[in-house]
Formats: structure tokens, sequence, C-alpha cells
């Protein structure tokens, strides 16, 4: 199987991210990140978006920092 530069990018991020850790978050990559960490190996990891959500836990991946995914979850 071969995985894009993307998909690892992504995988590495979320390995650094302990359980229990406060993550600032952005949209796009790193979102990806901490949300695969927060539903695999780090369950306990909080995610602050810049637009103010603190806790946030979305079901789907959200398109923007104003993604009312965001906002309902946290």
């Amino acid at each position: 199987m071969t995985y894009s530069t993307n998909e690892m990018m992504t995988v590495a991020a979320a390995r650094r991210l302990k359980n229990n850790a406060v993550c600032f978050v952005g949209i796009g990559l790193p979102s990806k990140a901490a949300n695969l960490a927060r539903l695999t190996s780090s369950p306990d990891v909080v995610l602050i978006y810049e637009s103010g959500p603190i806790g946030a836990k979305p079901s789907v991946l959200p398109l923007s920092i104003g993604d009312g995914e965001l906002a309902e979850t946290a």
C-alpha cells in the first residue's frame, strides 16, 4: 500500500500528541492529525480551535474554523 506525503505527515503529527495534552488546532492537516490522535491514541487530548471552541470533539472534520460542528461538540 502506498501512502501520500499528506497522509504520512498526518499520522506522524497525530503520534506526537500525548493523551491529556492541550493542543491549539488549525484547519486542514492539523485538524486531521489532532482528530486522528483523539480517535486513536489520545482520547483525552483537549482541542482548542482558533474560533474559540475548547474541547471540541467533531464527528466529521470541520471545513473551517467557523464550522458549526465545532461549536456543537465543544
